[in-house]
This record gives structure tokens, sequence and C-alpha cells, in this order.
């Protein structure tokens, strides 16, 4: 069975295949898989960031995602995780620090 958007070339005298199609679907595949956080979600998580930094306190991943209020303001099939509220709390660093956090905008 033939692999559709094959391509081959050849470096150095040896074949490489890549398989783009492939790696764009499973790419799109996990994407579609992690829930995406609402508007609200990512309002309260802001909030908990603006406590934290005037309070000079850490940030306590688990306790937001395990928060009533905030599985509720999200989807009840797919809640939140907390790998998502990691990175959106490090896009907001990447917002506010771009120099420290190594973001070339």
């Amino acid at each position: 069975m033939a692999i559709r958007g094959k391509d081959e070339e050849t470096k150095n005298g040896m074949k490489i295949v890549t398989n783009m199609d492939g790696e764009i679907r499973a790419n799109n595949k996990l994407n579609s898989m992690m829930a995406k956080l609402t508007k609200i979600q990512k309002a309260a998580i802001r909030k908990k960031k603006k406590i934290a930094d005037a309070t000079g306190e850490n940030i306590n991943v688990k306790e937001i995602v395990t928060d009533n209020v905030f599985k509720a303001a999200g989807d009840k099939k797919e809640p939140a995780t907390v790998q998502e509220v990691n990175t959106y709390l490090k896009e907001l660093l990447d917002k506010e620090f771009p120099e420290v956090t190594g973001s070339k905008r």
C-alpha cells in the first residue's frame, strides 16, 4: 500500500523518504485531543497569576485544575489538564518577559 504524500530524495547517495501528510495528520490529531481552555478558564488563570505575583507565592496548578468553579467553566467531557494550564502559564510568561524565557519576536 502506497503512502500518500510520500517524497523521496537522494542525499549523499542515500534515499531519504518523508511522509509529510502522516506527520501533519498526527499533529492535528494530537492537537484535537487536547482540550482547549475556555476564555473564563484563561481569565481565572490570569487572576490567580496576578494574585500569586502580588503575594510572592507560587501557583499551584493542581489546585487550579481540581477547583470546582474552574471545572464548571470548562468542557465537561474533556476537562483541562495540568499540562494545558502549564502551557498557558508559559505563554503568559513569554508575553510578559520575552527576553528571559527565550522567545524570539
